[in-house]
C-alpha cells in the first residue's frame, strides 16, 4: 500500500506515540505496588505494543526507542532533565 507523504507522517506518528506508551505503561506496571493494577498497566503496555506492531506492518519502519540514562534516579518527566539532553543533543548535531 502506498501512502501519500502527509498520510505516512501521521502514521509514523502513531507508531512512535504507541511504542512510546508501551514503555511507559511497562514501567509503571513494575513501580506500582498494587497488583491488579500493576497488571492492568502490564496488559496496556502490551496492547500498546500491539497496536505499534499494526502500525509497523503498514509503514514498513521500526522505530528505535534508546533509552539515555538507566539511572533509577532519573526523571524523564523532569524538565530540566529533559531540557539538559534536548541542549546537549542540539550541540552535537
Amino acid at each position: 500500500m502506498e501512502l501519500s507523504a502527509d498520510l505516512k507522517r501521521a502514521v509514523l506518528t502513531a507508531q512512535k506515540n504507541e511504542i512510546t506508551e508501551h514503555f511507559i505503561y511497562k514501567k509503571l506496571a513494575a513501580i506500582i505496588k498494587d497488583e491488579h493494577n500493576s497488571k492492568l498497566l502490564a496488559q496496556i503496555s502490551q496492547d500498546e505494543l500491539r497496536h505499534h506492531g499494526f502500525w509497523q506492518k503498514i509503514t514498513n519502519r521500526n522505530i528505535v526507542w534508546v533509552i539515555v540514562n538507566d539511572d533509577d534516579n532519573y526523571d524523564p518527566f523532569n524538565s530540566s532533565a529533559s531540557e539538559a539532553f534536548c541542549n546537549r543533543s542540539s550541540r552535537n548535531a
